[in-house]
């Protein structure tokens, strides 16, 4: 490799035909703690052995800096996708195997999470979403085939953070999200980079009058057909991460500014969810994404919602229970806190006003709520056929009540025809 191949500043000194990598700051280091694993333990000193290094990379070394929960762990390394092959089956464990062209080999264990690990790669041909890749032993290649230099940071088996762009640690600083190289390109090579654009900003805590003037004006340009090209799983695990930020109200602010949040989600309520979300940083609550989601539009087909199964039944039990002409009674009764406490909000954010105030405890007497009633205590007063409709009709009346109905009330409420009548 010739070193023109290599940037001024990257923090790599090339030595012969090998490269030796230098780290930003001897003070800048993070701890092994991700060593602590037996798995990855065992997996790092088996690439060690065969003289191949084993580095955490992205959003861990990010968030681990900055002070934030990390979320999950993605390994990058120097050996080639069929020396970790390798490694894996001399250690016994399970492999997944999809994404082998891309340099990614996943390792199933026992005690950790699926360990992820990819080869040093760099792009040569992409078709806006996959990339072909050769694989190379050069961490500064690697890098530069990256989003965000924020996320071009790699953290070694000493502790120690390696910063190959050079720019990694001073745009972390300056919590500016910088896009590697000219923002254009990568945009062009997955238009996706677009909304992860939206959401580093807001991860970062980042208002719209900072981001990046360049990156702005190459969202506001770029191919907009691309753009609502993205699959619609792709787009729904972005605005979920989006969605999950405490307080993501500027990003979606720069997003409708450049016209990106009504071109993807066209029916979206944008102030209801400006109301919603200021709303849920007052009155916390679990699963605030719920609500948010639920704003933006129906699911696909005909939305573009399309989001983890879990997630879309939750979404879908809060579609029911605003159906039902008690909804938060409804929701508590048939959905648990979760969904009651998302329709509560969305309840109050549609209308403009604030969320109940005894909501808590309305929470915890449909937590505890049994409806009184079951066939037998209807089926000396009904005819048989109409059982089920008639436990309906009461159970009805019973959650409109706040379950405050006894057995003798909806007994007595039978000699009322207008209470069961389907």
């Amino acid at each position: 490799m010739s070193s023109g191949m290599i940037p001024a500043g990257s923090g790599v000194q090339q030595v012969g035909s090998s490269i030796r990598w230098q780290t930003i700051s001897m003070a800048m280091q993070l701890g092994t703690d991700w060593l602590e694993s037996p798995d990855v333990a065992r997996v790092h000193a088996a690439l060690k052995a065969k003289g191949f290094r084993l580095f955490l990379v992205g959003g861990y070394v990010r968030d681990t800096i900055i002070g934030r929960e990390p979320r999950d762990m993605d390994f990058a390394t120097d050996a080639r996708p069929d020396d970790v092959i390798a490694v894996g089956g001399d250690l016994g464990f399970d492999l997944l195997l999809h994404g082998r062209q891309f340099g990614t080999v996943i390792l199933v264990t026992d005690t950790f999470k699926h360990i992820e690990i990819t080869s040093f790669r760099k792009d040569i041909r992409t078709d806006g979403r996959h990339a072909d890749v050769v694989f190379t032993t050069d961490m500064t290649l690697d890098a530069h085939r990256r989003d965000f230099t924020i996320n071009t940071l790699y953290l070694d088996d000493r502790g120690f953070v390696h910063d190959p762009t050079g720019c990694g640690q001073r745009d972390l600083e300056a919590r500016s999200v910088q896009f590697v190289g000219r923002a254009e390109t990568r945009i062009h090579e997955d238009s996706l980079r677009v909304l992860r654009f939206f959401r580093m900003n807001a991860r970062l805590s980042v208002q719209p009058g900072d981001y990046d003037g360049a990156a702005i004006q190459a969202i506001r340009n770029c191919d907009k057909v691309r753009l609502m090209a993205l699959s619609d799983f792709r787009v729904s695990g972005e605005m979920l991460h989006m969605m999950q930020i405490p307080d993501p109200r500027p990003a979606l602010q720069a997003m409708r500014e450049t016209a990106v949040l009504e071109l993807l989600f066209p029916e979206i309520d944008f102030l209801c969810l400006m109301r919603l979300i200021d709303m849920q940083l007052e009155w916390e609550g679990p699963s605030p994404e719920l609500a948010r989601l639920y704003l933006l539009g129906p699911p696909a087909p005909p939305g573009r919602l399309r989001p983890p199964r879990r997630i879309g039944l939750s979404l879908r039990a809060i579609a029911d229970a605003l159906s039902h002409p008690h909804p938060l009674e409804s929701a508590i009764y048939y959905f648990g806190s979760d969904t009651a406490i998302a329709v509560a909000h969305l309840q109050a954010a549609l209308k403009n006003t604030h969320p109940p105030p005894d909501l808590l405890k309305r929470l915890e007497a449909g937590r505890t709520a049994r409806f009184p009633l079951t066939s037998a205590d209807v089926l000396p007063r009904v005819d048989t056929t109409d059982i089920g409709s008639t436990l309906r009709a009461l159970e009805e009346a019973w959650i409109a009540s706040g379950y405050t109905l006894t057995k003798t009330d909806l007994l007595r409420s039978l000699d009322r025809p207008e209470t069961h009548q389907t």
